[in-house]
C-alpha cells in the first residue's frame, strides 16, 4: 500500500445532491454553481471609503522599510555567503501583509490575496506628505477568480486600491492565507490559556462576516482545524530552551535566576537538577521567606499529583507543599514544589533535605528549622513516613505512635511535646474506609461501617474513643437482639445526635433500623437482593497500618472483653431472642486490624489544642494557630486545581522542561495574588456608603427588664414531652406496624403513664437505668402485667 499500513484512499463519492446539502450549510445560496461579484462596484466601494492607515500602522510600515533596506543592504555587502547568515535574517518578514489585508478587506472581502511583489521607497527622508511610500501586487487564489489589485501607500497614510480582472469563485470551494507573525502568536495565547483548537476553530468561524460565507474565504479561521491545532503545539515548543532536555532545564535555570528575586541569597525558581533519577526541586526566596515566618504557627499540607506530562516510559508526578491562606478566602501559597519519575519515601526526604539546606543559607545554619504544628496528608505511606521523618527528627512510624501514647496518657516528656502532628486526611481515610467496608458489608450496610469510623474519628479523647469502640463492638459481635445491643445502639444513637449538632439531621445509626412496638428491631441492610457492589483492589494505603502499638493494645482488650460479655445470651434461655441484622464480626476485625493502632493519625486525638486537654503547659508545645483549623488536604487539593487549570491551562505536556517553564512564568504571579489579598482586604475600609449609615439611637420603650428565673428550668415547668416518651423515642427509634409480625419477645413489659405524674417517671428512669435490675425482671418473670398507675 503505497499510503502505508494505517492509511486508505477515501472512496466517499459526493454527488451533486449532497455537494448542493452541503453548501446549503456553508450558507453559500443561490441557484448558479459559482459565487460572482462586480469588480466594478467593490472599485467604487474603495474610492468612496477613501481609506487611510492609521499612525500606529504606518509607524509599524516604516520599521517593515528600515528593517527591509537593513537587511538587503547587508546581503549586499557581506563576505559571508547566505546560508551563513542566523535564521532570523533569512526569513522574510512577512507581517506587513496582516496589516495591509486588513484594508483591503474593507473593500474586498470575498477574495483570498496572495502578495506576488511589493516595493518601498528609497528615500531616507520620510515625511507626511502624498509622496510614494510602498506598492504591492496581489491576485486572488481562488482557481477560477482573475481578480488582482494593485495598491499605493502615501506617505501620509493615504491607501489606493486598483481592482481588476473577474471575480468567480466555485461553490463548496474553500481558501485561506497562511496565518503567520503576530496572527499566529495571537491564537498561540489562546491556546496557552487552556483553549482547545477545536473551540478555538469554532470561535473563529462564529466571526466570519457574511462576505466570508458567501465566498468560501476562510482567512479569519485558516484552511481548517489542523493548523490551529499544530499552532497550539508550536506554542509548547516555544517553552523548550533546547532540543536537548539537559541542557533546556540548565538553560532554563539561569534564566529564571536572572528574572526572579535576582537580588537575593537564592535566585530564581527551579533549584536543583537531575536527570537520573528524573528529579527537580523549585522554589524561590519567597517560599523561604514565608515558611519563616509563618510554618511555626499554621498548618501545612502536601500532595502529588499526575496527568501533567506524558508518561512515556515512567510516571511523572508534581509533588508540593502548601501552606493556606492567612484570611479566609485567599488564595493559598506555594512553599516549594518537586517533579520527580521516583515515588519513594526518600525522594520527599531528599527534596526536603534541600529546601532546608536553602533554607539555612539564607537565615544561617545555627538557627533551629521551623516545624509546623501539624501537616495533613493523603494515607500514602509515603508522605506518612516523610512526614514522620524530615518533621519529628528521624523517628519510624512505630516510634511516632508511642509518643503520641505517651502524650494521651499524661507521661510525655519535653521532647515529645515538640511534636508535628501528622494526620491522614479525612477525606481519603473516609474513602478507604468505604473501600474496605465493601469487602465485608453489603451495599446498604456500607452507610453504617462508615458511620461507625466517623464517631471513632470524632473522638476528642482517648477515654470517648473507648467508650465509642466499646460500644460498637457490642453492637457488632451480638448475635441477637439483647438488652447489651440495645443499650449500645442507643448510646451510640446519642452520640449521633451530639456528633451531628443539628437534631434536624437524620440519626445515622436509626436510618436503616426498624424498631416494633413489640420491642423488636429490624432491619433492611441486608434485604438488597440486587447487590452488585464491586470491591476495590487494596492499595499501599493499608501497609503503614500493620503495626503493634499500644493504642492496638488497649482496643484488642476492649474488643475481648465485649466478646466475653456476650457468651452469656449464647445461652438456651436466650435463644427466643430475634437475631441481630447488624451482626458482622469479619467488619470489625478489619477495624481492628487496619486503623485502630495508628488512631491518632486519623482521629482528632491530637488535632487543635491538644495540650489542654491532656493537662501540659502551653508554653510546651508547638501551639497552632486558632483561626486554622482542618482535617482534609483541601488546601492542596484547591491548589491542584490551580495547578491543572490556571497555570498548566489543563494540558498534558511532552517534555518536562515546558512545564517548568510555565510554572516559572507563573510564580511570581502567584506569590503577589497571595500576598495582595491579605493586604488588600486589611486595609479596606469597612465603613458603609454615606446613604446606608443609620444614626445612633436608644430604643427606650423597646428596652425590657431581664428577669432572672428563681429555679432551673427543668424544675420550674413540667416537661413538654412526657420524659418516657423521651426514652422510649431514643431506645426504640421509630414504630413501624409494619413489622409488628415479626418475631416477638417471650416477655414484653409496657410502661404507661397515663397521669403524667412525676415521681412514676423519676422511679421508672431510676429502674431503667440499673441494667441489672432491668434483666431480673426480664429473666424472671417477675411483672406479668403492663404498669399503669
Amino acid at each position: 500500500n503505497a499510503l502505508g499500513p494505517t492509511k486508505t484512499t477515501d472512496h466517499t463519492v459526493i454527488t451533486d445532491e449532497y455537494k448542493n446539502v452541503l453548501t446549503f450549510l456553508q450558507r453559500q445560496n443561490g441557484d448558479s454553481s459559482t459565487f460572482g461579484c462586480d469588480i466594478d462596484e467593490i472599485q467604487q466601494i474603495e474610492k468612496a471609503k477613501a481609506i487611510v492607515i492609521s499612525q500606529n500602522d504606518m509607524d509599524k510600515f516604516k520599521q517593515f522599510r528600515e528593517d527591509y533596506l537593513q537587511k538587503k543592504t547587508q546581503k549586499n555587502t557581506t563576505t559571508d555567503t547566505f546560508d551563513d547568515l542566523n535564521t532570523r535574517d533569512k526569513k522574510r518578514n512577512l507581517e506587513w501583509t496582516i496589516l495591509l489585508d486588513r484594508y483591503i478587506k474593507q473593500s474586498n472581502d470575498y477574495c483570498v490575496f496572495v502578495y506576488e511583489r511589493h516595493h518601498f521607497t528609497n528615500r531616507t527622508n520620510i515625511g507626511n506628505t502624498d509622496r510614494f511610500f510602498m506598492s504591492a501586487d496581489a491576485h486572488c487564489k481562488f482557481n477560477l477568480c482573475t481578480c488582482e489589485f494593485h495598491a499605493i501607500i502615501s506617505e501620509n497614510g493615504r491607501l489606493e486600491v486598483d481592482y481588476s480582472g473577474k471575480i468567480v469563485h466555485k461553490k463548496g470551494e474553500c481558501r485561506a492565507r497562511p496565518i503567520r507573525g503576530s496572527r499566529r502568536e495571537e491564537l498561540q495565547q489562546f491556546t496557552m490559556l487552556g483553549a482547545t483548537p477545536g473551540a478555538l476553530h469554532l470561535q473563529q468561524l462564529k466571526s466570519m462576516s457574511t462576505a466570508n460565507k458567501e465566498a468560501g474565504n476562510r482567512n479569519v479561521a485558516g484552511s481548517s482545524r489542523s493548523v490551529i491545532r499544530k499552532i497550539s503545539s508550536e506554542a509548547n515548543v516555544k517553552l523548550r530552551r533546547d532540543d536537548d532536555l539537559d541542557k533546556s532545564l540548565r538553560e532554563l535555570k539561569v534564566e529564571q535566576a536572572k528574572k526572579i528575586f535576582p537580588g537575593e541569597v537564592i535566585p530564581g525558581y527551579l533549584q536543583e537538577i537531575s536527570i537520573d533519577p528524573l528529579r527537580l526541586i523549585c522554589f524561590t526566596a519567597g517560599g523561604i521567606a514565608a515558611y519563616h515566618h509563618f510554618a511555626s504557627s499554621m498548618p501545612l499540607s502536601w500532595d502529588a499529583t499526575g496527568g501533567i506530562i506524558i508518561n512515556y516510559s515512567k510516571r511523572i508526578f508534581y509533588y508540593e507543599l502548601t501552606m493556606s491562606s492567612l484570611q479566609k478566602g485567599g488564595s493559598s501559597f506555594p512553599i516549594t514544589a518537586m517533579v520527580s519519575a521516583s515515588h519513594g519515601t526518600m525522594d520527599i526526604v531528599h527534596w526536603m533535605n534541600c529546601f532546608i539546606e536553602k533554607y539555612k543559607q539564607v537565615y544561617g545554619f545555627s538557627n533551629q528549622f521551623p516545624k509546623p504544628p501539624i501537616i495533613h496528608c493523603d494515607r500514602a505511606l509515603v508522605f506518612l513516613l516523610a512526614s514522620i521523618q524530615v518533621f519529628n527528627g528521624d523517628e519510624t512510624m512505630d516510634r511516632y505512635i508511642e509518643r503520641c501514647w505517651r502524650i494521651i496518657q499524661r507521661t510525655a516528656t519535653k521532647r515529645d511535646l515538640e511534636i508535628t502532628v501528622v494526620h491522614a486526611c479525612l477525606g481519603h481515610f473516609m474513602k478507604n474506609v468505604k473501600r474496605n467496608a465493601s469487602k465485608v458489608l453489603g451495599k446498604k450496610q456500607v452507610s453504617l461501617g462508615m458511620w461507625f469510623m466517623a464517631l471513632l474519628v470524632n473522638s476528642n479523647t482517648l477515654d470517648e474513643m473507648v467508650i465509642v469502640w466499646r460500644n460498637i463492638c457490642i453492637v457488632l459481635l451480638s448475635t441477637n437482639q439483647n438488652d447489651q445491643f440495645k443499650i449500645s445502639l442507643s448510646t451510640l444513637s446519642k452520640m449521633a445526635d451530639q456528633m451531628n449538632g443539628d437534631p434536624e439531621k437524620t440519626n445515622f445509626v436509626l436510618q436503616g433500623v426498624s424498631v416494633t412496638t413489640k420491642g423488636q428491631i429490624s432491619s433492611n441492610m441486608n434485604a438488597d437482593n440486587n447487590d452488585d457492589t464491586t470491591h476495590d483492589v487494596g492499595t499501599d494505603e493499608d501497609d503503614p497500618l500493620y503495626i503493634e502499638s499500644s493504642f492496638k493494645t488497649l482496643f484488642i482488650t476492649i474488643y475481648q472483653k465485649c466478646k466475653d460479655l456476650l457468651k452469656i445470651y449464647d445461652a438456651s434461655e436466650w435463644k427466643d431472642l430475634p437475631a441481630n441484622p447488624l451482626f458482622s464480626v469479619a467488619y470489625l476485625s478489619r477495624i481492628l486490624k487496619l486503623y485502630m493502632p495508628t488512631a491518632p493519625i486519623w482521629s482528632n486525638l491530637l488535632l487543635r489544642n491538644f495540650a489542654q486537654r491532656y493537662g501540659y503547659s502551653l508554653e510546651s508545645v508547638i501551639s497552632p494557630c486558632s483561626c486554622h483549623f482542618g482535617r482534609t488536604t483541601g488546601v492542596s487539593e484547591s491548589q491542584m486545581r490551580v495547578l491543572k487549570e490556571a497555570i498548566l491551562s489543563k494540558k498534558i505536556y511532552t517534555r518536562v522542561d515546558e512545564v517548568i517553564s510555565k510554572l516559572g512564568e507563573t510564580i511570581e504571579a502567584v506569590e503577589i495574588q497571595f500576598a495582595d489579598f491579605i493586604l488588600i482586604k486589611k486595609t479596606k475600609s469597612r465603613l458603609l456608603p454615606a446613604n446606608k449609615q443609620k444614626k445612633i439611637e436608644e430604643p427606650w420603650d423597646k428596652r425590657k427588664k431581664t428577669v432572672k428565673p428563681a429555679t432551673g428550668v427543668y424544675t420550674s415547668m413540667k416537661p413538654s414531652i412526657n420524659i418516657m416518651a423521651m426514652v422510649n423515642t431514643r431506645l426504640l427509634g421509630r414504630n413501624d406496624d409494619a413489622n409488628l409480625d415479626i418475631g416477638q419477645l417471650p416477655l414484653f413489659i409496657r410502661f404507661e403513664n397515663a397521669g403524667n405524674t412525676c415521681w412514676f417517671n423519676s422511679i421508672f428512669q431510676m429502674l431503667l437505668a440499673s441494667g441489672h435490675i432491668v434483666e431480673t425482671i426480664r429473666k424472671f418473670h417477675i411483672i406479668d402485667d403492663d404498669l399503669v398507675p
